[in-house]
């Protein structure tokens, strides 16, 4: 819930028909989760791009499995 108002104080009201409140908050835990998994797996300095997380990880996975 604290990430909603966080989001509501930043932006206001956010209208999307075809997604929840829910769905956002879900979507955001998702990208904590892969920010933590990258972060307890590989060394780095600073932010990194939610693009280049994934496709770091994507190759991770495809050399482990």
């Amino acid at each position: 819930m604290e990430f909603y108002k966080e989001c509501y104080l930043e932006y206001g009201e956010i209208i999307d028909k075809d997604l929840s409140d829910k769905d956002f908050e879900n979507l955001a835990n998702f990208e904590m989760v892969l920010r933590m998994f990258y972060n307890n797996t590989f060394e780095y300095n600073g932010r990194i791009n939610l693009i280049d997380i994934k496709i770091k990880l994507i190759l991770f996975l495809i050399v482990f499995i």
